[in-house]
């Protein structure tokens, strides 16, 4: 029964993605169709083969969740409820004409290389690049960055001032860092010699600094996908995509060794199961709706009031909720002080704090934000648009994406400012 299930799931998503691009092209939307089918959709195709994934890692809720049968029947409703709306905003948006993303881009890109703040912006990238490597060399021990990689933060590290200094200073930089690394990826036309050459040393010691796989995935990620919409060369895009994977590939074998992760007694498909699909995190919530006994959150909406009021400070809020990979993984788990955390991603988020109605208003609001993204002029921060809209599905609201939303947030705001400023002059004019 779950065979056909899992087949009739999989015509009818093939099925939404052929007809999504008949009725607007690829746009935002379209994009997160595509992630949500390869985070969700393409799982059940490796399930017919494969079987349902198992873990040894002592997560024994996956266990239940995956044979639960009123909790796969809610979640292949859930597949079902997402293909159709995400195809009914596709039928509200409008096929792109005119220029294409890329040429739009391309225009935009070149017209901010040869404007007059084109050198004044550059040079404060660089120094806000710079910026990590001083402020690297400032730690209480540069070296134990490389000579412990990846356990920085760990608890079997005593290293007081050390950790002190990352989380207060240095993580701080980085950020700052990899906004500069992006910045100088815009503006940087040719896109070889030193430019290029720097660029690879900043996303070097943002990978050491960082000792997690989240942020430098998403940097080398941005900055491939930059790299893609400016070439028109195949062969060459080819092996930039190629030496991107290795890259991560090299960083995540260097982090599990590292981390002693390699170690677990695992197996590579409960691995991908729970870090790179995201099924198992929805049952999981739905599961948690469903049974009494098993709860991820302490009240509905815990984690969404935390979402929309992050800003407020703890001190005025002793009470304040966390972000929700911290009560998932503790729910999961068992345990409450890891310096860790999985990445339900935010279908489960909504799932666990509003139940049905989570499920049906997560990927409504998912369909309005693409649908403003979509009238942005400005081809940049459309692209931040794309990369929040698309991250946001598989992973946490981090610090990164909530920067990203804010700029997101002010660029549509500017530009209905200046789309109302626009028709009042027309009126006047007539």
């Amino acid at each position: 029964m779950t065979i056909l299930i899992n087949i009739l799931v999989l015509l009818i998503s093939i099925y939404v993605l052929i007809r999504a691009f008949r009725n607007s092209g690829v746009n935002t939307l379209y994009l997160c169709l595509i992630i949500f089918d390869a985070s969700y959709i393409f799982p059940l195709l490796i399930e017919l083969f494969l079987g349902r994934a198992y873990t040894n890692t002592g997560y024994r809720i996956f266990q239940t969740v995956q044979h639960d049968v009123l909790t796969n029947v809610f979640f292949y409703l859930f597949l079902l409820l997402i293909q159709f709306i995400f195809y009914m905003g596709t039928k509200k948006q409008e096929r792109l004409s005119q220029q294409s993303i890329r040429d739009q881009y391309k225009e935009q890109r070149y017209n901010f290389c040869v404007s007059r703040n084109h050198v004044i912006i550059m040079f404060i990238a660089v120094v806000m690049c710079i910026s990590l490597i001083l402020a690297w060399l400032c730690a209480p021990d540069p070296l134990e960055y490389f000579t412990h990689f990846g356990q920085i933060n760990s608890e079997v590290r005593n290293l007081t001032k050390q950790i002190v200094y990352h989380n207060n200073v240095l993580s701080k930089f980085e950020r700052i860092a990899v906004i500069g690394c992006i910045l100088l990826k815009y503006g940087d036309l040719n896109n070889r010699g030193a430019g290029r050459l720097f660029r690879i040393i900043i996303v070097f010691f943002v990978m050491v600094v960082d000792g997690k796989r989240t942020l430098p995935f998403f940097l080398i990620l941005l900055l491939l996908f930059m790299d893609l919409i400016n070439s028109e060369n195949v062969k060459k895009s080819i092996i930039e995509v190629f030496s991107a994977v290795a890259a991560i590939l090299v960083f995540f074998i260097a982090y599990s060794f590292s981390s002693g992760k390699y170690y677990y007694d695992t197996n590579w498909y409960s691995v991908m199961t729970e870090y790179f699909f995201k099924g198992v995190a929805v049952k999981t919530a739905i599961y948690s709706r469903l049974n009494r006994g098993f709860r991820i959150l302490d009240y509905s909406g815990q984690t969404i009031i935390f979402d929309l009021f992050y800003f407020i400070p703890r001190t005025i809020w002793p009470s304040k909720p966390v972000t929700y990979p911290v009560y998932y993984t503790a729910a999961v788990t068992g345990y409450t002080d890891l310096s860790w955390r999985m990445q339900p991603g935010c279908y489960s988020e909504w799932i666990a704090n509003l139940g049905l109605l989570g499920a049906v208003l997560c990927p409504i609001l998912i369909s309005f934000f693409c649908k403003h993204n979509e009238k942005l002029n400005s081809v940049a921060i459309k692209f931040l648009g794309i990369f929040f809209i698309v991250i946001i599905q598989v992973y946490e609201y981090a610090d990164i994406l909530k920067v990203l939303f804010a700029i997101w947030l002010l660029a549509v705001l500017w530009n209905r400012i200046n789309n109302q400023i626009y028709l009042r002059r027309q009126m006047r004019g007539k």
